[in-house]
C-alpha cells in the first residue's frame, strides 16, 4: 500500500498516488450526497470510496423518486442510491477536469459519521485512515472483489 500511495504515477504531472487520493476526496466532498469520504487506491487504476452520506439530501432524493424505504439505513443498501452517489462524485471529478487517473470505480455507503468519539476522526479534523479501515475494511475489500470480478468480464 505504501508503494501505491507514494509511488509516482509515471505521468508527466509527477503527482503521487497519495496526492491524487487526497485530491479525489476533496472533490468528492463537493457532491450534495457526500458528508465525509475516505478513498482507497484501486489497482489497476482509480479509487474506491467509503462515503458517509448526507442523510438529508439522500432522503429528499429518495422521497422525490418514490422509493419506499427512504430511511437512511434503507438508502445505504439501495443500489440506485449507490449509483446516484457514484455518478454525482464522477460528475464533480469531470467538472474539475481531473482526468482518467481520478476514476472512482465504486462506493460503499454508510450513515455513521467519522467522529473523534469513534476514533475515526483525529483532533485536527483529519480522517483516521487506520480506524476507518478497521471499521469498514471488509466492506471495501468486498467492493474491490466485486470490481475485480467485473473487470475480468
Amino acid at each position: 500500500l505504501d508503494e501505491k500511495l507514494h509511488g509516482k504515477d509515471g505521468g508527466a504531472s509527477g503527482v503521487t498516488a497519495g496526492e491524487r487520493l487526497l485530491q479525489v476526496e476533496r472533490v468528492a466532498l463537493k457532491s450534495l450526497f457526500v458528508a465525509q469520504v475516505m478513498a482507497r487506491v484501486y489497482v489497476p487504476k482509480g479509487f474506491i470510496m467509503l462515503v458517509v452520506v448526507n442523510t438529508h439530501a439522500c432522503v429528499e432524493w429518495a422521497i422525490s423518486r418514490g422509493i419506499k424505504d427512504a430511511s437512511p439505513r434503507g438508502l445505504v443498501a439501495n443500489k440506485l442510491m449507490r449509483l446516484t452517489v457514484l455518478r454525482s462524485i464522477r460528475d464533480e471529478i469531470a467538472r474539475e477536469e481531473l482526468g482518467s487517473e481520478y476514476t472512482v470505480r465504486g462506493v460503499t455507503l454508510t450513515t455513521q459519521p467519522f467522529t473523534i468519539d469513534n476514533l475515526q476522526l483525529e483532533l485536527n479534523g483529519q480522517t483516521s485512515r487506520p480506524e476507518v479501515e478497521k471499521a469498514y475494511g471488509a466492506d471495501l475489500d468486498a467492493l474491490e472483489a466485486l470490481l475485480r470480478i467485473d473487470d475480468k468480464r
